[in-house]
């Protein structure tokens, strides 16, 4: 039987951990993703490479080459990590590349390009849209560059007055550096209590969606998972004209899929940062994809999605 004083000692000393704990357990951030919406230059910009063959005013294509350069504009929401910018089209022939560069309250970043190809969640119509990544957009430049096919066709023709752009903050939020040991694990290291085992994986960590802050982490309601056989691999690249925070700029990404594209999710189902860190995008149920061995469908390569026929496949090979 305790002593008393027993008692008194078990009970400090569990009221003593609980206060380490609590000093120490890891705040969680709460996501938070504001927006602002603005015009473009309509079509105020110049050409500086090529000669635009429309013979609309404020329209451009080419039967050959051809780059559009608008004005720098000045950004309404300064500390925006991310932009957005859409227009309206006729057609598709030839190639066109959307690029920015960013000037982030001391200096211009180089120009990246945005390729605005046929990705998308199949049965939905293409958008004609394309996201950069940066730090800070204090002012901001776009820019079209059309190729054609060959000189017997035309290009595809870009309304430039149609141009808009969506200035996206997704700075508040979760950090990647929360998946390092936390402050409590930490402390208890120290005082002896635990010890962290470091165990060797073979398999990478995935950062889940909960960890870089997906507004659904463990839902996707405006997407219901579909689930195939794996069979092909398509690999992406997002535009960033400079990158801060990569658990940021995954939620940017998730924005842009899931609202601006008004996908309902994020399309890709892994993402992975500069640094070589893991993402969890598309939503999954694992047991379900353990049990059947397959995987969710995501928002990849439009009516490519499901499989990749051999035409394609060699054309991307």
């Amino acid at each position: 039987m305790l002593s008393l004083r027993s008692v008194v000692f078990v009970a400090l000393g569990l009221v003593l951990f609980g206060g380490l704990f609590l000093a120490f357990r890891p705040k969680s951030t709460k996501t938070e993703i504001s927006t602002d919406k603005m015009s473009g230059d309509g079509g105020r910009g110049r050409v500086v490479e090529g000669h635009n063959k429309s013979d609309k005013d404020g329209h451009l294509k080419t039967d050959d080459e051809v780059v559009y350069e608008s004005k720098e504009l000045d950004s309404p929401k300064p500390n925006s990590n991310a932009a957005i910018l859409n227009w309206d089209q006729a057609g598709d022939a030839g190639e066109v590349l959307a690029g920015f560069r960013v000037f982030d309250g001391n200096s211009w970043t180089n120009w990246v390009e945005a390729p605005s190809d046929q990705d998308g969640k199949d049965g939905a119509p293409a958008s004609h849209a394309a996201l950069v990544l940066a730090e800070k957009i204090h002012k901001i430049q776009y820019r079209f560059e059309i190729t054609a096919d060959d000189s017997e066709e035309f290009s595809a023709e870009i309304d430039l007055g149609s141009a808009s752009l969506e200035l996206v903050d997704t700075t508040k939020g979760p950090s990647i550096g929360a998946n390092k040991t936390s402050k409590v694990g930490k402390a208890l290291d120290r005082l002896g209590i635990v010890k962290t085992a470091q165990a060797h994986s073979d398999e990478p960590h995935i950062i889940s969606r909960a960890e870089w802050g997906a507004p659904e982490p463990n839902s996707s309601v405006r997407w219901t998972p579909e689930y195939r056989k794996l069979q092909r691999v398509v690999v992406h690249h997002t535009a960033a004209a400079s990158t801060g925070d990569s658990a940021a700029a995954v939620r940017a990404v998730w924005y842009f899929h899931a609202n601006s594209r008004d996908w309902g999710d994020i399309g890709y189902n892994y993402l992975v940062d500069q640094s070589g860190n893991v993402f969890q995008g598309r939503y999954y149920d694992p047991a379900y994809a353990e049990k059947t061995s397959e995987d969710v469908v995501g928002g990849h390569a439009l009516t490519f999605n499901y499989e990749i026929s051999q035409t394609h496949n060699q054309a991307v090979r």
